[in-house]
This record gives structure tokens, C-alpha cells and sequence, in this order.
């Protein structure tokens, strides 16, 4: 086993056990806001459904995805304040004499978090359709959206590393978590683009997390079609690769002291 692969697996276990010391706000918190999604509000406004051209069956499909889309997002804040408490409590400092490639170490925290969030995306997609949601995806489809989910996890909560790198407070990643508000309402994860205003509409064409909750929401309603897909994977990688990038470097010049 490489230096590179031990790194990223020391990390990646360090990182599960950490959510296992605190399993309400790792596990359990993130699921909340998106079960409120498809048990609450699904329901509060099921009579949009109803509306002559309405791109899903009922409500509660429409919703299925989005509040898919927002459990990563609703999770990545532990990551980042676990980060910044380590980098405060002088980890760093414990592991500056060891041969430890920072990207390695990044790797490992956010593939961890990656399989912290599939339970709570089964658990939503498994509420919903006890609420009635209908999902064409079967199993090659669910196996996609898992993929897809993964891989917006990795890149979401990459920025949440960035910030703890940069600030090492975890008061300041703390107050970063909100920004999933915006980005989700500027998105088609709680209406179709064509119920909202035009200048939002504009947003939500560049807004990345439409790039993942349109695809995922195709997956589910008509099973794995490898246009949408590429779609998430792409624009997933590319925020992870290039924010990875930028914390490892700050993380390297922390290691250094520089």
C-alpha cells in the first residue's frame, strides 16, 4: 500500500469514527431539513401538482429529489467543523512530522462523507415513497443516484474544508451552513423553473446545484439514462477538483507553517 493510499485510508476511517463520537449532528441532522421537505412541505403544497403542465406526477415525486440533493448540503458543516477543531487543537502540529500528502488526507474526509449521507438519502427516497412518490429508476437507476449523490457530496462539502483550512474556526464554518438556502431556492430543487421569476430562472441555469438535482430527479422518474448522469458527475468533479485543489495547497502551506 502506497504512503498516498494509507494517508487517505488513515483519514477516512479518522473521519467515521469522529461522526460515530457524534451521531445526532452527523447522521441524524442532516436528515432532518429534507424529511421536513417531503413530509412537510410536500404535503402543505401538494396542490401544485395540480397545475395544468406540471413537469412530475404529483408534488411529492418533485420533491423527492430535491430533498436528495439537500442532505449533503445540509450535512457538509460537520465535516468542515470537525476539520477547523483538529487544525485549532494542534493536529496539524502532531502530524507535521509525518510524510502526510495533504490531498490524500482531503481525499479520505470527503469519501467519508460520502458514506455518511447515503443512509440519510435512503431514508428520505424510502419516506417519500411512503408518501406516495412513484420511482421509475429500479435498481441500476437507485445505484446511480447513489453515485450521483456521492459525488455531490465530495464537491459540496469540499468548500466546507476550504473554509475550515483558511479560518480554522469552526464558528466560521458554523455560519457558512445557511448558504444552502439560497442556492436551493435559486435552483429547481422546490419548483420547476418555469414557476419562478425570470431573473431567478437565469440564476438557476448556472446554479450548480441544478446540475445535479434535474439529472437526479430524471433518474428517479424514468430510471438510468447516461445524459443526465454525466451531466452531475461532471460539474461534481470539476467543483471538487478545483476546490480540493485550493485547500490542499492551503493545507500544505498549515503543514509547513508558512
Amino acid at each position: 500500500m502506497s504512503a498516498w493510499t494509507r494517508t487517505a485510508q488513515l483519514s477516512f476511517g479518522r473521519s467515521l469514527r469522529q461522526a460515530r463520537r457524534t451521531p445526532a449532528l452527523a447522521l441524524v441532522f442532516p436528515v432532518i431539513p429534507a424529511l421536513a421537505m417531503v413530509g412537510i412541505y410536500a404535503e402543505l403544497l401538494t396542490s401544485l401538482g395540480d397545475l395544468p403542465g406540471f413537469p412530475a406526477p404529483s408534488y411529492v415525486d418533485w420533491m423527492a429529489a430535491g430533498a436528495v440533493t439537500v442532505v449533503p448540503m445540509t450535512g457538509a458543516a460537520f465535516s468542515g467543523m470537525a476539520l477547523a477543531a483538529d487544525i485549532r487543537g494542534g493536529y496539524l502540529e502532531r502530524i507535521r512530522l509525518l510524510p502526510v500528502d495533504p490531498l490524500a488526507f482531503l481525499t479520505g474526509r470527503v469519501l467519508a462523507d460520502a458514506v455518511r449521507m447515503l443512509p440519510a438519502v435512503a431514508a428520505v427516497l424510502v419516506v417519500a415513497a411512503a408518501l406516495g412518490a412513484d420511482y421509475g429508476a429500479g435498481l441500476p437507476g437507485f445505484l446511480a443516484v447513489a453515485a450521483m449523490i456521492s459525488l455531490w457530496t465530495i464537491a459540496y462539502n469540499a468548500l466546507f474544508l476550504l473554509i475550515a483550512v483558511k479560518t480554522r474556526s469552526p464558528e466560521a464554518v458554523q455560519a457558512a451552513f445557511p448558504i444552502f438556502a439560497p442556492l436551493t431556492f435559486l435552483s429547481p430543487v422546490w419548483f420547476p423553473r418555469r414557476l419562478m421569476p425570470g431573473w431567478t430562472e437565469r440564476i438557476a441555469d448556472v446554479n450548480p446545484v441544478t446540475a445535479v438535482a434535474t439529472p437526479i430527479r430524471d433518474v428517479l422518474a424514468d430510471g438510468i439514462a447516461w445524459q443526465p448522469v454525466l451531466t452531475t458527475v461532471v460539474v461534481s468533479v470539476g467543483v471538487a477538483a478545483v476546490l480540493q485543489a485550493i485547500t490542499a495547497r492551503s493545507l500544505l502551506r498549515a503543514l509547513r507553517g508558512t
